[in-house]
């Protein structure tokens, strides 16, 4: 006996039922079959303009996501749901792009249109934003960074498309390699040759991230920066902008860096810049944007060959160094580039990721640990302890930087230094 998908209905049909007939529903029960190849196993999700299902090709023998517009929709007239659900299919088959989920296949059964395409299960940006907390700092940029080309893919189209939906929801995260994602063209509109799908009274896009001109229906490219910043915003403070005013209790937006102490001030321009209200004043592009703050972070690193190690610090027989390394998952031993903990290759240098850093070596020996009884009045901030008391480590290679916080030592007269003085000598 099939039931309906959708959680808040999940009613119960007789065997041979392909559609739940609540008015307010409608979602295809499992086992039903579309366009003669695609069966229903469940429901993934539920939007304004229609439903996506996990499916299997029985040509194929593969699962796929499908996207079902029924004809019947109550959210607006039946031409313009056609015929926005068309375009969706058209301009997206054409989008060829790493960071673009493409349209498989696409047709019409009966009173359904449906796309096909690839099914996506990393999930997507706004499930790990729901605990209102930023994301770490290198996984946003690389997300924006995705997001970027993505975007600027989008724009670079002869018929200029414009997304006009950009949002979390919209952004998935590829479960192969966990690069971002795009989806969903269904308000997608090109500026030129077509008509306007807007209807009288209302704009497209969704409330907290669509630019204050797309709100009149006077979308540009510039509106999707202004969404674009919108996200960069949230990820950075784990806030949308109206949850920072309301929760700071400021009157105009706090800045990013007033409210996640990890990024740099130099970033807190480029991300309001996108936010403008006049689009003249946003970015060129999304991949300017992105560049603008990925400068803005490169700059803020600290080199750690610039660093110096005092080579007056002596070790006692209850020192205790502490180090803080801040270490790029995967890096290249060649450029020291930061890579993806899947990546095989360099995806700046193109050299084998199989060799190991030294430093990554040299961390093994680096563990948790706490002292008891009478030692713990020496070590009053220990964090982490390299074990065998080595006050002499190198400076590793860039763009790695290494920093040691010590206490139990003895500096120039010979007195035992512990605490914040320790930290400083350090």
């Amino acid at each position: 006996m099939p039931r309906c998908p959708n959680p808040r209905c999940q009613m119960d049909y007789p065997s041979g039922t392909t559609r739940c007939t609540n008015p307010f529903c409608l979602c295809l029960l499992p086992e039903a079959v579309v366009g003669g190849r695609y069966r229903i196993e469940t429901l993934i999700g539920l939007g304004g303009m229609g439903a996506v299902y996990r499916v299997s090709d029985t040509f194929e023998m593969t699962q796929v996501a499908l996207k079902v517009l029924t004809l019947n929709s109550h959210v607006t007239d039946e031409a313009t749901a056609i015929e926005r659900f068309r375009r969706e299919a058209r301009y997206a088959h054409q989008l060829r792009h790493k960071n673009i989920v493409p349209v498989l296949n696409f047709g019409q059964d009966g009173e359904l249109l449906y796309l096909v395409m690839p099914l996506i299960t990393g999930g997507t940006l706004k499930e790990l934003l729901k605990g209102e907390r930023p994301l770490p700092t290198t996984q946003a940029q690389q997300y924006l960074t995705d997001l970027a080309s993505a975007i600027d893919a989008v724009h670079a189209h002869s018929q200029k498309i414009i997304h006009r939906d950009i949002k979390p929801s919209n952004l998935l995260i590829h479960q192969d390699d966990g690069r971002l994602v795009i989806t969903d063209f269904g308000i997608a509109r090109a500026m030129e040759q077509e008509k306007p799908l807007t209807q009288r009274g209302w704009s497209i896009g969704t409330e907290h991230y669509i630019a204050p001109e797309q709100e009149h229906g006077q979308a540009q490219p510039a509106s999707d920066i202004y969404s674009m910043g919108v996200v960069a915003y949230q990820m950075f403070t784990g806030l949308l902008p109206f949850q920072a005013v309301v929760r700071s209790k400021a009157l105009e937006l706090p800045l990013p860096s007033k409210l996640n102490w990890s990024l740099p001030p130099s970033v807190d321009p480029i991300i309001m810049r996108a936010m403008e209200v006049d689009p003249a004043r946003r970015h060129r592009s999304a991949g300017a944007f992105a560049e603008a703050l990925n400068d803005a972070f490169a700059k803020d690193v600290t080199i750690a060959n610039d660093i110096e190690f005092a080579p007056t610090l002596v070790a006692t027989s209850n020192a205790n160094v502490i180090i803080r390394a801040l270490l790029p998952e995967n890096p290249c031993v060649k450029c020291g580039r930061e890579n993806r903990s899947s990546s095989r290759f360099c995806r700046y240098c193109g050299h084998g990721l199989d060799d190991a850093s030294s430093l990554v070596a040299e961390m093994c020996q680096i563990g948790y640990m706490s002292d008891k009884g009478q030692h713990a009045l020496d070590n009053e901030d220990m964090l982490l302890i390299v074990q065998g008391l080595c006050v002499t480590l190198t400076a590793p290679l860039r763009p790695f930087s290494l920093f040691a916080v010590a206490d139990g030592l003895r500096g120039l007269q010979d007195k035992q230094a512990g605490g914040h003085e320790a930290s400083r000598l350090a």
